[in-house]
């Protein structure tokens, strides 16, 4: 596959479901694997294999949390590119496809985000910035998620582990998510 999608989980089978139906119904052009990280789930998650066809599981053997499960799927992903998506998400048709084409467009950028949009139509981010301060900010949160100003490729300072993208070979050159945080 070009793409390995990583979905670490614990529990809430529903929500993991409609986000891999989602990814079956949203067409796109490039190849990809779906990789669940099963994090000592106790619902119906512990069966999603056979419920979901060309689904790869991995289950932790202890409950390690978002950070360690993402990598526990990296270290199982065979794509060029990874993925990792929150179960809770539900991607549209050729969202693969953008995220791809930003390091097709942009040769030296290191990460591509989603844009993220609510239940309810507003804006979650387009990106985040981190002030001066330190503190940090959501792109558009809460505004009109078409609003031009939020529909570009732009550069950032980082993006929402929601739904990012990385060159495997670069997640392998860094080691990572770093451990520490």
């Amino acid at each position: 596959p070009e793409v390995s999608v990583i979905i670490p989980v614990h529990d809430k089978f529903e929500l993991t479901y409609h986000c891999i139906a989602s990814l079956v119904l949203g067409r796109n052009d490039c190849s990809f694997e779906v990789i669940v990280v099963d994090d000592r789930s106790s619902d119906r998650t512990v069966d999603i294999g056979a419920c979901v066809e060309n689904v790869r599981v991995v289950r932790n053997e202890t409950n390690l949390g978002f950070l360690l499960s993402a990598c526990a799927g990296a270290d199982a992903a065979q794509g060029d590119y990874l993925v990792f998506l929150n179960n809770d998400t539900e991607v549209t048709a050729g969202w693969l496809d953008r995220l791809r084409d930003v390091f097709r467009r942009f040769p030296t950028a290191g990460i591509a985000g989603s844009k993220l949009i609510y239940p309810d139509g507003q804006l979650q981010e387009a990106g985040g910035i981190v002030w001066e301060s330190g503190r940090p900010w959501n792109v558009g949160n809460r505004q009109n998620a078409e609003d031009p100003r939020f529909n570009y490729s732009r550069q950032v300072d980082y993006v929402s582990g929601a739904a990012l993208m990385i060159d495997a070979s670069l997640w392998e050159e860094i080691g990572g998510f770093s451990r520490e945080l």
